[in-house]
């Protein structure tokens, strides 16, 4: 009679612990649960970096072509 053991388990890449079995494949990216969530944060947390400085980059655009429109409507009340 032969024994079934357990099925191996890749271990994962960050941190070497063993990787879920079945996982959906869009999120079968050889991490554990753990690295894989850490790893979901990291992304997370530089989206919003990333959408910050857009936001800060359009008000510097906005503040600018404000600063240019008064420039010109004290010039055209001067002239």
């Amino acid at each position: 009679m032969r024994k079934w053991g357990a099925k191996k388990r890749r271990p994962c890449s960050a941190c070497g612990k063993p990787t879920k079995l079945v996982k959906p494949t869009g999120i079968d990216n050889g991490l554990c649960s753990y690295c894989n969530k850490s790893n979901y944060q990291i992304r997370h947390v530089n989206m919003l970096r990333d959408n910050n400085r857009l936001l800060e980059n359009e008000n510097a655009l906005i503040r600018r072509q404000i600063d240019e429109l008064l420039l010109e409507l004290s010039a055209n009340r001067a002239g």
